[in-house]
């Protein structure tokens, strides 16, 4: 086993949970439409 190989499967990881963070923030952004929509309707 070389020592690079873990380097590498960090950086995977980070960059898998910074797409999730991204899709969450996403999410996030549409729900507070939706929320700002039904209030207005309200």
């Amino acid at each position: 086993m070389t020592q690079g190989h873990p380097k590498v499967e960090q950086v995977l990881e980070v960059r898998s949970i910074d797409s999730i963070w991204m899709n969450l923030e996403k999410k996030i952004e549409g729900w507070n439409e939706c929320i700002t929509r039904i209030l207005e309707i309200l």
